[in-house]
Formats: structure tokens, C-alpha cells, sequence
């Protein structure tokens, strides 16, 4: 269900949906902050509403220190969710391909799977060219751009697609060169703030809607498998059509390690 993201001058955040109003969201604030980040990882988000002041949670003269440690705990939340996201497009493209030629060929002009069939069949573009992936690659660079400001990561334009979704075994790695004083202001949070919440409405608003469509798609796939199938006299020698879909297997795998 569609929902409405409030973002704020700080790192907090809530998602109003459906059963929720706008009012109740800021009323009870603290419970809706608590929920949100599971809610931005399942629905899509089609409203987002800015406020220029802090939210209902942060109250007294800022802490510079205490929103640095928030703002990297909030990225490292978002990289985690551009990651899962990562995965469970490649699980969804393993999972087409498990299913038999024939329920793919029964939806081949299903609007539902459309979207499946062309990333995972049709498709022979590397990611870093795919216009699917290209707010991906625009949130990962704004994600950095962030972390920099706070001081900490370098680019990451030198690295591949699962190298920068790797950011969980990265983290170790980085740790020691993250500095151990920092001359961030109060305007540099600012805009990191700007940027989280940008980020936010990247994921909501955009990705997720690309995994849920993939993901009904791949479903409308397999449906066409409960159908019982006939059994086949097998001796040995692949078919045409096994020989085909081992090609086009073989070359979306290629694309996961291009």
C-alpha cells in the first residue's frame, strides 16, 4: 500500500500509512520512528513530506557529536537495505531460471512478468549501463557523498556493482581509517540530513517498487508450474530448447560478474 514519508532536520523519520493520518504520526512520533525503517524496507512510498525543523524527539541545542554517531547509524541502515535489495535481485534472477522454459513462454506477454522477462531474459546490458540500476548507483554515490562529509569512506566509483553492495564485509576494513576527531558543523549535518532523506525517498519510491514488480512477477511465473507435466523420456542428449536456456542462464550469470 502506498504511504507518505516524513522526513526531518535530523536523522528520524516516520512513514504514515494507510490506517495512519498524518496528525497520528506526529502525535505519537517515538512509536512511528521505531517502526519505520521495516516499513521503508516492504512498501512503497508515494508521498514526501519535509519538514524544516527538527522532529518531535530531538529537543535542546544540538549535540554535534551525538547526531554524527545517528547519521552514520541511519547510512549504514540504508546501505544495508540497497544490499538486501542487491541480494534479492539476484535470488529473483536464480529463481527464473529454476523454472521451466515453458511456464516462462506461457508469460511472455504478461504485463506482470514483463519487467522479469526483460531484466532477466532480455536484457544483455551490464549493470553499470542498465537504466534499472541507475537511481541504485545514484543513491550509492549520494550515500558516500554523505559519509564523507561526516568523514569517512572514499568513492566508491572505482568499484563494481557487488563490490559496492558488499558494504557489510567493507565495514571492517574501513573502520580504521575513520577518523578519530571530527570538524564537522552544524551546516554539514544539515546536509547530511538532507541527503538520508533523500536517500529514503530513493529507496521507498523507487526500489522497493522495482523488487515488489519483480517479485510478483517471478510469482505469476510460477504459478504456470502447478500444472502437472507429462513425464519425459530422458536419453541423455539436451534438447534444443534445454540448450537455449542454458545460453540464456549462462549469460545473465555473466552480467552478475561483469
Amino acid at each position: 500500500m502506498p504511504c507518505t514519508l516524513h522526513t526531518f532536520r535530523c536523522v528520524h523519520f516516520a512513514i504514515e500509512t494507510g490506517s495512519t493520518s498524518c496528525l497520528e504520526v506526529l502525535d505519537n512520533f517515538k512509536h512511528h520512528a521505531a517502526q519505520a525503517q521495516g516499513i521503508l524496507c516492504k512498501e512503497a512510498v508515494e508521498r514526501h513530506i519535509t519538514y524544516p525543523v527538527r522532529c518531535p524527539m530531538c529537543e535542546g541545542p544540538i549535540d554535534v557529536e551525538q547526531c554524527r554517531t545517528e547519521a552514520f547509524e541511519a547510512l549504514d541502515d540504508l546501505q544495508e537495505l540497497i544490499a538486501a535489495a542487491g541480494q534479492q535481485y539476484d535470488y529473483l534472477g536464480r529463481t527464473y531460471y529454476d523454472l521451466s522454459f515453458t511456464c516462462r513462454a506461457k508469460t511472455a506477454n504478461s504485463p506482470k512478468a514483463a519487467m522479469v522477462h526483460r531484466q532477466f531474459a532480455i536484457n544483455t546490458m551490464s549493470r553499470e549501463n542498465d537504466p534499472f540500476f541507475s537511481l541504485w548507483f545514484t543513491t550509492l554515490g549520494s550515500l558516500f557523498a554523505a559519509e564523507n562529509l561526516l568523514g569517512r569512506r572514499d568513492s566508491i566509483s572505482d568499484l563494481g556493482f557487488h563490490e559496492q553492495l558488499r558494504l557489510d564485509e567493507r565495514a571492517d576494513q574501513q573502520s580504521d581509517s575513520e577518523p578519530a576527531d571530527s570538524s564537522i558543523g552544524v551546516d554539514d549535518l544539515k546536509a547530511v540530513f538532507g541527503i538520508i532523506s533523500e536517500i529514503r525517498e530513493s529507496i521507498g519510491a523507487v526500489i522497493v517498487t522495482q523488487m515488489t514488480t519483480l517479485l510478483e512477477g517471478v510469482r505469476e511465473i510460477a504459478a504456470k508450474s502447478a500444472y502437472p507435466r507429462k513425464p519425459k523420456y530422458d536419453d541423455g542428449i539436451p534438447s534444443r530448447v534445454t540448450m537455449a536456456r542454458t545460453i540464456a542462464r549462462n549469460r545473465w550469470v555473466a552480467r552478475l560478474e561483469d
